[in-house]
């Protein structure tokens, strides 16, 4: 990767000054310099410590909880809540709209947010963690609904993928979580095939083949479009895409055997907003995994899903193997990606027709197999719904450290589709990395 600024994570500092008179002239403002654990520990922490390492102070990841996987089966028109510890699916919830359940996304409650993708009355559901059950909906965004992520502030925005005549375009509406009114809409003139939200509370979405081949960065608190990144080098598009905690972009090309990686602060020639990027002058690069296919015993025939970042910088990212014709039943591969230097790892085989891939808290990588399958099939599970657990998809869980499998579980519902933050895992790793010290 292109040489760059150091970020620096940091927790906001907050001391009260101490005055010994009401008098202006006799305040008196005391300095004090904190260096050790011991003198951290004299303030309130709230995700932060200064014992891992000691004597530094530091954000409070390693306890990020992600107890949930939600799976939306697409053809079902369900949304499965699946334990992360066991693998069992705990409920399995009907989505009323219909439409084609989708993209799904977890707030700070672990509660998801699901939007329908295949239906003209576009709108995001909210279903209860404990549960399962649906709380409420928004109101309509706009027609065929995809993307949906969360701000720092616990603020929903939800995208469509077509447009419709009446708004004039691609309707995006950002909604409170609590009471589901509208707190921002707009129109854009390019679908959206997914949202990601960075640390810095920029917004970035995928267009795929919707119009222009984008990228695009939104202000994730009012939708101002920032860029416009037009991604038109390869035959492909920039499909199942994610942000890492330096705001930079990771992407898969469907259908070409690369993953992308995009400089999130690029601005535009002249302080334009659209413009062409490609590989060469260090604001893209495009990751080769053919050869670690191929190592699996996959061909070099690939098209790429989802993208995710687990806690050790690796990003991993999910292609179908296109050699035998559709993509449905597929072979498939998760495969591991130095984050740093961009060289490909390994790849793993998963389940048919894999798209979307999580990691979670607890150094695990899960897989969504869209057309089931999968090894060390968990046969004996069963579904709460009284769905036959062994005629639809499933989810491979894989260890990240070495991406062995660990086992694979149904999804208690057909054609699972999700490839999006479906653990909540990135909303606490990236969206969220904050904390303070008084």
């Amino acid at each position: 990767m292109q040489a760059r600024p150091t970020r620096r994570l940091f927790a906001v500092l907050l001391c009260a000054a101490s005055l010994t008179s009401v008098s202006a002239l006799e305040a008196q403002t005391y300095r004090q310099t904190w260096t050790t654990t011991d003198d951290f520990e004299q303030g309130a922490q709230i995700n932060v410590n200064a014992t891992d390492p000691r004597d530094q102070l530091q954000l409070n990841l390693g306890q990020i909880e992600t107890p949930y996987l939600w799976i939306a089966n697409t053809y079902s028109d369900t949304v499965t809540k699946i334990d992360t510890a066991t693998g069992r699916a705990e409920s399995v919830t009907t989505i009323p709209t219909g439409g084609g359940p989708s993209r799904t996304a977890v707030d700070l409650d672990f509660n998801c947010w699901v939007a329908v993708r295949l239906t003209g009355t576009g709108v995001a559901h909210k279903l209860r963690a404990s549960d399962g059950a649906l709380i409420d909906t928004t109101q309509y965004v706009g027609r065929n609904t995809r993307g949906v992520a969360i701000n720092a502030a616990g603020e929903v925005w939800i995208s469509s993928s077509v447009s419709d005549a009446n708004q004039g375009g691609f309707g995006w509406m950002k909604v409170d979580s609590n009471s589901f009114q509208p707190l921002e809409t707009f129109v854009n003139d390019i679908g959206s095939y997914g949202i990601a939200i960075d640390p810095y509370g920029r917004m970035f979405s995928t267009t795929s083949w919707l119009g222009g081949r984008s990228v695009q960065r939104f202000d994730g608190v009012t939708g101002e479009l920032q860029q416009r990144w037009r991604v038109q080098h390869r035959t492909g598009n920039i499909y199942g895409f994610t942000v890492d905690i330096d705001g930079d972009v990771w992407g898969a090309y469907w259908s070409d055997p690369y993953v992308a990686w995009i400089d999130g602060d690029h601005q535009c020639p002249n302080n334009g907003v659209d413009c062409n990027i490609s590989p060469g002058n260090g604001i893209i690069r495009d990751i080769d995994v053919r050869d670690a296919v191929q190592a699996a015993g996959g061909s070099a025939n690939l098209g790429g899903r989802g993208v995710a970042v687990d806690a050790n910088r690796f990003v991993w990212a999910v292609f179908n193997d296109l050699s035998g014709g559709g993509w449905e039943q597929a072979p498939s591969y998760a495969v591991k990606i130095d984050g740093t230097s961009g060289e490909p790892i390994r790849a793993v085989p998963t389940g048919r027709g894999s798209v979307g891939i999580t990691p979670d808290a607890n150094g695990f990588i899960w897989v969504v197999n869209y057309g089931g399958g999968g090894a060390n099939f968990q046969s004996s599970y069963t579904c709460p719904n009284g769905y036959n657990p062994s005629a639809g998809g499933t989810v491979t869980k894989l260890r990240s450290s070495d991406g062995s499998v660990v086992a694979t579980y149904p999804t208690c519902g057909d054609r699972p589709y999700t490839y999006s933050d479906m653990a909540g895992y990135n909303l606490r790793s990236v969206t969220l990395r904050s904390g303070t010290w008084r």
